[in-house]
């Protein structure tokens, strides 16, 4: 089992709900914000998922062993007043939590309409600034709840957290059936049960490689514009990018600076391509302290972009959990296949 545990990571810098449903989403009344800013990097990024509409909406992929999720969850402002979130089991909710402006969270066994109210947390966070929120349920009839803000432990509670036959949860539902939620949610992050740890994620963009190196892919951008910053979360459609002549290409970037980390529970490389000619795969891969490491190639649609994901838990230079110095140093590689 992995390190740390982590079985699902996606940044919502796809652009289009066409991705998410790609990944195992419903996306019914989803949509991809582009207005909305996180600066946990000090550099805005504008795509988040967004929840809106007046049913059931946003139910994420199937998961197995779920038990920590983590996310970035923005600013509320206006109305609605909260953002609510039903951890399923099946189609049914073990537990809906709901973050209200106040900074508080009402806990309820099932789903909004007919759950028990088991309990509302004094004010945990500011609602009028971003947060990382990560939660761990253990959804039994001996269940413990625990809720860290900004990579610091801040609720706990136990309680009978099993409203179905079956303990667990398996996906979450980011929109409720009866309150007109809308709220925005960036990066998430799901976790097994092998480690109690919550996390506080940090995202960073791409930056100038440690080493500048000739890579054999050629930029599209206006003149003067350097290849790493051609994808510098452009986002899916944007008008600069790196191509391909061939199979085998590709191309080394900077991770950029993870300031004030403790501890690298892994390195997430997330890209978009598309294919052309003979290219139909990407391989994505990191780049520690000389140490070449890819993950296997992924196969890209056969039309439009595909988003592609690998996670390295540990730093594949010294075979053992990543140190921040070393997260932050390492390149990001990509190279296309056939």
């Amino acid at each position: 089992m992995a390190a740390h545990g982590l079985i699902y990571a996606t940044t919502f810098h796809h652009g289009s709900t066409t991705f998410m449903a790609a990944e195992g989403w419903d996306t019914s009344g989803l949509s991809i914000n582009t207005s909305v800013y996180h600066t946990e990097d000090g550099v805005g990024e504008p795509h988040a998922c967004n929840v809106s509409g007046t049913t059931q909406t946003g139910r994420t992929p199937t998961w197995t062993d779920p038990q920590r999720v983590a996310f970035w969850l923005a600013p509320q402002t206006g109305t609605p007043d909260h953002a609510g979130f039903c951890f399923e089991q099946g189609a049914s909710t073990q537990v809906y939590l709901r973050f209200q402006t106040d900074g508080t969270v009402k806990v309820t066994r099932g789903d909004e309409v007919f759950g028990t109210l088991l309990a509302t947390s004094p004010a945990l966070l500011n609602r009028s600034v971003g947060n990382w929120v990560a939660i761990r349920l253990v959804a039994d009839n001996a269940g413990t709840l625990e809720i860290a803000i900004n990579g610091v432990s801040v609720y706990t509670y136990t309680d009978d957290l099993q409203a179905t036959g079956s303990p667990g949860w398996t996906r979450i539902r980011l929109r409720t059936a009866t309150e007109n939620a809308s709220h925005v949610i960036d990066n998430l992050l799901v976790f097994d049960s092998s480690e109690s740890w919550l996390p506080g994620p940090q995202v960073a963009q791409v930056r100038q490689p440690t080493s500048v190196v000739s890579g054999t892919l050629t930029g599209s951008a206006s003149t003067g514009s350097s290849r790493w910053q051609n994808v510098d979360d452009q986002g899916a459609g944007g008008t600069d990018y790196n191509e391909a002549a061939a199979a085998g290409d590709g191309d080394r970037y900077g991770a950029g600076s993870l300031s004030g980390v403790g501890e690298v529970l892994a390195v997430v490389v997330q890209a978009e391509a598309e294919r052309a000619g003979s290219i139909t795969a990407l391989e994505l891969g990191v780049n520690s302290n000389g140490t070449a490491d890819y993950a296997a190639p992924v196969a890209l649609p056969s039309s439009g972009v595909g988003v592609v994901t690998a996670v390295w838990e540990e730093d594949p230079a010294a075979a053992a959990a990543w140190t921040p110095a070393r997260a932050s140093a390492a390149d990001l590689l990509a190279r296309f296949a056939a």
